[in-house]
């Protein structure tokens, strides 16, 4: 909120700074005009204020911004600097800074910007105009025969009146969004910045030939090739613009069709998940919640949107090496003996090289191997220890448990949520990762006994045959 209200506050001052020295330019332009206005200035100042109309709606691909957004918003290339330029070389200061000032007042009338950025924008178009004027005349520009010296007293002109234009600028948006100064002056510097140089010199060559007397006809034929840029660089903008509109349809159609498929992908892989549990009724369901389980603590951890995907794919399949299993172990009802405890285990590395041959689920391949692995180094296949284990494959190993324990067996009842915690932390810091026990239980406080015991309902042979049956004809298109 402190900061808020210091930056509201420096962008005011900033305005009314900008709009002070304006004014204060203005004044002293029109002090300087006393006495000297005659029918030269009649003539040519309007002409020169009116350049700034002679513009070019530059195209600048932003994904955020509307391309109909508003002509106060969008970044144009005007002619209206060489309108000012033009009467610093023809008359002086004075006539400068009255055609910068007439220029932002015609930009309000045909923008209607708003009441601050108008008087933002005339404070510095004036005061820009007043400063390169007096750098201008200090370097002798007005008294040269446009010779190296002229060259550089324009250069020099030109630099210092856009230099200030960036600077206030890149400064005002800084104070109000909070971006680096630095990026804003670096984004300023483009392209647009060279062109618009070339714009003011011309600007100040056509006038310093008109005071040399330079003809109506000779200065429209010097003024021409400012038209035929104008043209040029229209017509790049207009082809750049349409050449982005049709990239973006096409990236919008691609994200949409890569979106099908992921739902698609995910949809599939929650369908042989089940079919995997559906061998069995006892374990029908079991990879969905454990996905879930597993998704609710990698959010409780902070996990980035891409890890917890990943985990949740990952948790739907990381059973999915007990294809590879005989069914008289998957079914036995009683212990495993020694030599079928190894081939159970087994079903971690199948499950591996299953989903790394798979080039959308090679990603979750090693967290599916990893799974059955002990925080202390007791597990399986490569009997890895604390953090060498995925954190995805410790989330999993501890839902994957907790769903074992409150499900029903055929060797034995569920046990209760409460139960099912003390043997999750018991097993703490040897089999398990304390802090990802410790997430699961948060879960289970916020989300209630209820919730698990709704997610464990048992589920008929009938039931699971309709679902898979539903699943597998909505993937058909039956």
């Amino acid at each position: 909120m402190c900061k808020s209200k210091r930056s509201s506050c420096g962008f005011c001052v900033l305005i009314g700074l900008v709009a002070l020295a304006g004014a204060g330019a203005l004044a002293a332009g029109l002090l300087g005009l006393a006495g000297r206005i005659g029918w030269p200035q009649v003539l040519i100042l309007p002409g020169a204020v009116a350049l700034h109309v002679v513009a070019v709606d530059l195209f600048t691909y932003d994904p955020k911004a509307s391309p109909t957004r508003p002509a106060s918003e969008r970044r144009i290339l005007t002619m209206g600097l060489a309108g000012i330029f033009l009467a610093l070389g023809r008359f002086g200061l004075p006539e400068a800074v009255l055609v910068a000032f007439l220029q932002a007042v015609l930009m309000f009338v045909l923008n209607r910007t708003t009441w601050y950025k108008q008087l933002f924008n005339t404070g510095l178009f004036t005061v820009s105009a007043y400063v390169a004027s007096l750098v201008y005349e200090a370097a002798g520009g007005l008294r040269s025969t446009w010779d190296l010296a002229g060259v550089g007293a324009a250069m020099a002109a030109v630099t210092i009146f856009m230099g200030m234009q960036s600077l206030l600028v890149a400064l005002v948006i800084s104070i109000s969004t909070g971006r680096p100064l630095r990026r804003l002056l670096l984004d300023s510097a483009g392209w647009v910045a060279a062109q618009q140089a070339v714009v003011g010199v011309v600007g100040l060559l056509l006038g310093h030939l008109m005071q040399e007397g330079l003809t109506f006809a000779g200065g429209v034929l010097l003024f021409s090739p400012l038209i035929l840029l104008r043209a040029s660089y229209k017509s790049f903008a207009e082809r750049t613009q349409t050449y982005v509109m049709q990239v973006k349809r096409a990236n919008g159609e691609l994200a949409e069709v890569n979106a099908e498929l992921k739902a698609t992908n995910d949809e599939l892989i929650q369908t042989l998940g089940s079919v995997l549990d559906a061998r069995d009724r006892y374990t029908f369901g079991h990879s969905a919640r454990v996905a879930l389980y597993s998704v609710a603590i990698g959010e409780r951890l902070s996990m980035p949107e891409d890890r917890l995907d990943r985990l949740r794919r990952a948790a739907l399949l990381h059973d999915i090496g007990k294809v590879g299993i005989p069914e008289a172990i998957l079914a036995k009802h009683g212990p495993l003996d020694a030599h079928e405890r190894l081939i159970m285990q087994a079903h971690a590395e199948i499950g591996y090289r299953i989903t790394s041959q798979v080039h959308s689920l090679a990603s979750v391949a090693e967290i599916v191997r990893q799974h059955h692995e002990w925080i202390d180094g007791g597990g399986y296949p490569r009997r890895l220890k604390g953090d060498a284990i995925l954190l995805e494959a410790r989330i999993i190993g501890v839902a994957d448990a907790f769903d074992t324990l409150t499900s029903d067996r055929p060797y034995r009842k569920a046990r209760p949520v409460e139960a099912a915690l003390r043997e999750l932390h018991r097993c703490a810091g040897t089999q398990f990762d304390p802090a990802v026990v410790g997430a699961l239980e948060a879960v289970l406080q916020e989300h209630g006994e209820v919730w698990v015991a709704q997610l464990t309902q048992p589920v008929s042979q009938a039931a699971m045959a309709e679902e898979l049956a539903a699943s597998v004809m909505g993937h058909m298109g039956l």
